[in-house]
């Protein structure tokens, strides 16, 4: 009998990725599976407050993503991101101030993936804002 969260279809066996929360194949064309595993340095930055602010997330960690949401993960962390009406250059004036850098995307099982935004106040790295990855 298969695992709970894996449905047998009529072709292809699917399974619900807890990330994207969609069905997605158990394998991808080339027979490998559709399941990455995700250690703390592929969903977070190097850094003792971020790690921090990712313990504080509260909830199940999932610990395999879809292969989908596994590359999107590697190229989201680090992003830089800055307030949808500020002009400017995240490198200088204005817009240094309040851009800030995705430091970690936290998987939850059964609830989705957050991105934890961090941003420099005071000189000291923190998170401003908790956002759903949809």
């Amino acid at each position: 009998m298969p695992p709970s969260n894996i449905v047998e279809g009529p072709r292809v066996a699917t399974w619900h990725c807890p990330s994207c929360r969609e069905s997605v194949p158990r394998l991808l064309p080339n027979g490998s599976a559709n399941r990455v595993t995700l250690p703390p340095e592929r969903t977070m930055l190097p850094d003792d407050d971020i790690r921090a602010a990712c313990e504080r997330v509260q909830g199940l960690r999932a610990p395999e993503v879809c292969y989908a949401c596994d590359q999107a993960f590697q190229e989201l962390l680090g992003t830089l991101v800055r307030p949808p009406a500020e002009e400017g250059d995240a490198r200088g004036e204005p817009g240094l101030n309040d851009t800030g850098v995705i430091g970690a995307l936290v998987p939850l099982a059964e609830r989705g993936t957050q991105l934890l935004i961090f941003n420099v106040i005071a000189g000291e790295l923190r998170c401003t804002e908790i956002e759903y990855l949809t």
